[in-house]
């Protein structure tokens, strides 16, 4: 099974939480932070383009839906 770049940004948003529930240290808090935060705006770009990719196939495949 392939490693989709969606699955690498939710494994790295999942671990930089789990980091930051974990440990009471803040460097490792300040880094499980930037973990978390870069992963979920890793993984929410990936899947607004992924949307944006499939609305614009389906009004080039269906030309009467985008009027």
């Amino acid at each position: 099974m392939p490693v989709t770049s969606e699955t690498a940004a939710a494994v790295v948003a999942a671990a930089g939480l789990c980091a930051l529930f974990a440990t009471g240290r803040p460097d490792v808090s300040r880094a499980a932070v930037l973990a978390w935060a870069g992963g979920t705006l890793w993984l929410a770009a990936e899947l607004l383009d992924s949307s944006l990719h499939r609305v614009g196939t389906q009004i080039a495949d269906h030309p009467a839906v985008g009027v």
